[in-house]
């Protein structure tokens, strides 16, 4: 694999906060961008400020242009490629964990691990396909879903070196992950071809069914078993919300927006989402006593992830429409 190498660079150091009564700061920076990409987004943040995502490009085809996405890498000041090869027209970092390892998602759904510079192919359960990395934790755990050629789903825990299924509710073919905690406690649901659907929590071999209510769509969990996500309405529209121990908690949004939705949250219970302002989203990050808006002015920001230090990534529209990398920093 070539890599290649950019200086990180900081655009904007203003105060992001919009709230008349908010006590806490942020600081809007861009992270820097692939020469021949237009644009990236920033997914997840370890504890180490290393942060992940993906470049996006147009790839030029005798059938036409399409975009093209490579899995990177912002590190020590330093936009690092982590596409597993040369000939990976598209590639995306999903999450990394406090060590520096990262899961990256490549091709027709091959999932690898990237740790200490190395790729691994994590490989897919028997008389499975595919196989998608979608959550990473700090003990090096990776939860995932496999697919087989009929669509047929099951997800699975990777560790050492080995993948193992885990149990599915009776007759349910489908299945997804939201989100894995250090503990190895893992988020997710499972369905019935177009009937029931189930959200599930696995924590080593018990599964457990969550008695959530109808339209309740979780979004990740952190290592105190808070776990968000958002409240589907009868009228279609969203709330984004918190649930611990059977209770059910909104987060209101700033005056004037709506739809809100939570993305992702830390152990301090922050957590980092986006609403609805007209037709642009707002980022926003939601904190024990208040709430800020990450906006910019004539622009729209999207927050994806949070660290336990309160740092967020995510991205901002720039005057093409190009989503750019950014972090919000307190």
């Amino acid at each position: 694999m070539r890599t290649r190498t950019i200086i990180m660079y900081a655009l904007f150091s203003a105060s992001m906060c919009t709230q008349t009564l908010c006590a806490t700061k942020f600081t809007l920076r861009e992270l820097s961008v692939p020469p021949s990409a237009k644009g990236a987004t920033a997914v997840a943040i370890n504890d180490r400020g290393d942060i992940v995502g993906y470049s996006r490009s147009t790839r030029h085809t005798p059938d036409g242009d399409f975009d093209s996405f490579r899995a990177v890498l912002w590190q020590d000041g330093k936009l690092i490629d982590l596409s597993p090869s040369e000939d990976a027209t598209e590639s995306k970092a999903a999450a990394i964990n406090d060590k520096g390892d990262v899961l990256v998602n490549c091709g027709e759904y091959r999932a690898y691990l990237w740790s200490n510079g190395k790729f691994r192919n994590l490989g897919s359960l028997p008389g499975y396909r595919d196989a998608i990395g979608l959550a990473i934790n700090n003990k090096g755990q990776v939860a995932g879903i496999c697919t087989k050629a009929n669509g047929a789903q099951k997800p699975f825990i990777w560790a050492n070196g080995k993948m193992k299924a885990l149990r599915m509710p009776p007759k349910c073919t489908l299945a997804w992950i939201v989100g894995m905690n250090d503990k190895g406690v893992i988020l997710g649901g499972a369905e019935e071809y177009e009937t029931h659907a189930y959200w599930v929590l696995w924590d080593g071999p018990k599964m457990k069914i969550i008695d959530s209510p109808n339209g309740l769509h979780f979004n990740g969990i952190n290592n105190n078993g808070l776990m968000i996500g958002s409240l589907f309405k009868r009228n279609g529209k969203r709330n984004a919300v918190v649930w611990q121990d059977g209770k059910l908690k909104r987060l209101l949004p700033p005056k004037g927006l709506r739809e809100e939705r939570a993305n992702a949250i830390n152990d301090r219970g922050w957590v980092a989402g986006n609403a609805l302002s007209g037709d642009k989203f707002h980022a926003l990050v939601w904190l024990q006593k208040e709430v800020v808006d990450l906006s910019i002015p004539g622009r729209e920001t999207r927050a994806n992830g949070i660290n336990q230090a309160g740092t967020i990534v995510g991205v901002f529209t720039d005057a093409n429409g190009n989503f750019r990398p950014a972090t919000w920093v307190n």
